[in-house]
């Protein structure tokens, strides 16, 4: 439905990037596929950080697929960058990209869940922390880390404690199980998941990263 990335050496600016984006949908690959800027609006307004979500449409002959390539800056990846061979699904061409490293992935999405708590609304942010809880090790000191500064370049402050109730708060709130009941109807994917199960690794998450 959307891709992420981080923006560098390159200003955040909205005529900067509507015009680079133009650039990049403008490229003709040879493959009968076209692109085309839609729009755009800005995400993470309360974030000090912001970013754009640009909307692209693909089209292939008479098909058509919108998505969203969301754009933002300045946060960090922690150990670093990693290497990812992408192979493409219909020509078996194999893509070089640079990647975020899982324990940012961790890191991020933990920060989030801690920071929203039972207002959040998006039971795909649980399920998210309950596949990549699969990813780590229980004894992961770079997942330690990376949270740690994930959190001082979001300028976010808690313990260990705060932690533990913001996830206490959450597994027993009926409104986020209703939410989560509602998701895992509606994507295949979860439905074998009950509440209970998803939200167990996000507080194991927590032992391991505060």
């Amino acid at each position: 439905m959307d891709i992420d990335f981080i923006v560098r050496r390159i200003r955040l600016e909205h005529d900067t990037i509507v015009d680079i984006m133009n650039k990049i949908c403008e490229e003709d690959a040879d493959d009968n596929v076209s692109f085309r800027y839609i729009g755009d609006s800005e995400i993470k307004k309360d974030d000090v950080y912001g970013g754009f979500s640009i909307s692209i449409e693909g089209r292939l002959e008479n098909i058509r697929q919108r998505f969203d390539v969301d754009l933002a800056a300045a946060d960090i990846v922690y150990p670093s960058d990693q290497d990812y061979d992408y192979k493409c699904l219909v020509t078996g061409e194999t893509l070089s990209l640079k990647s975020y490293s899982v324990e940012s992935v961790v890191a991020e999405k933990m920060q989030t869940f801690l920071v929203k708590g039972t207002l959040n609304s998006r039971a795909k942010d649980l399920y998210d922390l309950y596949v990549l809880a699969k990813l780590v090790e229980q004894n992961d000191a770079a997942l330690k880390e990376a949270f740690k500064e994930t959190c001082r370049c979001r300028r976010f402050e808690i313990d260990k404690n705060k932690a533990r109730k913001t996830f206490e708060s959450v597994s027993s709130s009926p409104m986020q199980r209703k939410v989560w009941g509602f998701f895992s109807k509606k994507m295949s994917y979860a439905k074998e998941i009950s509440f209970d199960d998803v939200v167990k690794p996000i507080g194991q998450l927590i032992e391991i990263m505060l």
